[in-house]
């Protein structure tokens, strides 16, 4: 059958009412942070149904502390065995170098909370609201359901199709531990929706590197009851001053830095966020105020590492005080937070963007596409894990900060993210 044709029938055949009540089935299975992926065992289903060879295995922490993209927040050292990964694998008739694809996204969602208190779904205005719907149980039901949509027409393709539903929310642990289990291909998309107010018109082929540094000022203790004595130095103090010096060091970092391919296709800026603070007192006065923590979250581009990043902030640091008596001789200690992501671009003619460029104009109707940095993507694990070439993309969403707004996803940006996916499949494999 001609490829066109093919593709209008498969397209045409997708039932909206169908793909919306999988996606609501999605959302209803919880699937919390830490919390047994009861959603899975949905995925599970409907792979072994579809004829995909599936393998269920949990985060392998332990085997990924040492590496420089794994991000060790409270409790990424352990999850439970009931919180799963699934990889299905439908392989292809007559393989050939460049035929493998890979499709993935993740399945854990943020804990229920006072906005969304539980797994329930509505639908108002042409959205769907729900716990996880756009964090990232959308982007799982996207590639499942195009899948479905092109063994239905074709059962056997001719190149491998791989499909990874992981745990993502937390540094992409799973997303982490499936590509070192193996799994890959020669292009990929890691399909989520993006809080950009742009939707299928956004290709992400550039994540920024993220690293968090710890800066802990020192503060000294005064004497004990010598209502005359001024020798105590407040670390609030100091720490503020510091805080002011980090704000002035990313405004020349946002001049000294434009994250922009050659072509200039577009352009970010690095961002650095100063918060989670905390301060300890000494034992006996409580004006002294002897230790003074924060943290700095720094996204940084292709010419920095994690290492030069916090490197050029001491330096800058101590540039800052080398006038300041205390802060010249007990200068801000600097460590490595929790969060770090090495920074990856994928060229503009790889096959994979190429592609994707074709089908969302078949679908869409524009060939404007917008190609955005993102922060810490997970699009980074199967490059730098994989060597497979990743871009991102995603369907209209909203409230993706947990506990301030309900999600939602944009339900005909969602349909058209199935015919995009499927007509990328049939492109890539057959």
């Amino acid at each position: 059958m001609d490829k066109c044709l093919l593709k209008k029938r498969v397209f045409d055949s997708i039932d909206r009412r169908y793909a919306v009540s999988f996606l609501e089935s999605l959302v209803r299975l919880p699937s919390h942070n830490f919390s047994p992926t009861y959603a899975q065992e949905l995925v599970i289903s409907k792979l072994v149904a579809l004829g995909f060879e599936v393998d269920v295995f949990p985060c392998e922490t332990d085997a990924l502390f040492h590496l420089p993209d794994y991000c060790s927040f409270p409790g990424n050292e352990q999850y439970l065995p009931l919180v799963q990964n699934v990889v299905g694998v439908k392989r292809g008739a007559d393989e050939k170098p460049g035929s493998s694809l890979m499709l993935h996204a993740h399945i854990d969602s943020a804990e229920p909370c006072e906005i969304t208190p539980d797994t329930r779904t509505k639908i108002v205005d042409g959205r769907l609201y729900g716990l996880g719907v756009a964090d990232d149980k959308c982007g799982v039901a996207i590639m499942v359901l195009a899948a479905e949509s092109v063994l239905k027409f074709v059962p056997e393709l001719s190149g491998k199709l791989t499909l990874m539903s992981t745990i993502g929310k937390r540094g992409a642990v799973g997303t982490l531990t499936a590509c070192r289990r193996g799994y890959g291909g020669d292009g990929a998309v890691y399909i989520h929706p993006a809080e950009t107010g742009q939707g299928l018109h956004e290709i992400k082929s550039y994540s920024m590197g993220v690293v968090e540094i710890k800066v802990a000022v020192k503060g000294r203790q005064g004497r004990f009851h010598d209502e005359i004595d001024n020798s105590e130095v407040n670390a609030i103090e100091c720490g503020c001053r510091v805080i002011q010096a980090v704000r002035k060091w990313d405004t020349q970092r946002r001049e000294k830095h434009v994250f922009a391919p050659e072509d200039g296709s577009f352009a970010g800026f690095p961002c650095t966020k100063a918060d989670i603070i905390g301060c300890s007192f000494g034992d006996r006065i409580m004006e002294d105020v002897l230790s003074f923590e924060f943290t700095v979250q720094v996204n940084f581009g292709m010419d920095e590492t994690f290492s030069s990043v916090m490197e050029d902030l001491r330096v800058w640091l101590s540039n800052e005080f080398s006038d300041d008596p205390w802060l010249s001789e007990n200068p801000p200690k600097l460590s490595l937070g929790a969060r770090k992501a090495t920074p990856v671009m994928v060229n503009r003619n790889e096959k994979i963007i190429k592609l994707l460029e074709k089908t969302l104009t078949e679908v869409k109707g524009f060939d404007d596409f917008i190609y955005q940095y993102h922060g810490a993507s997970d699009i980074r694990m199967p490059i730098i894990y994989g060597n497979t070439p990743t871009v991102g993309i995603g369907t209209l969403c909203g409230g993706l900060r947990a506990g301030v707004e309900r999600e939602w996803i944009d339900i005909e940006d969602f349909i058209a993210g199935i015919k995009v996916v499927s007509g990328l499949i049939l492109d890539w494999c057959l």
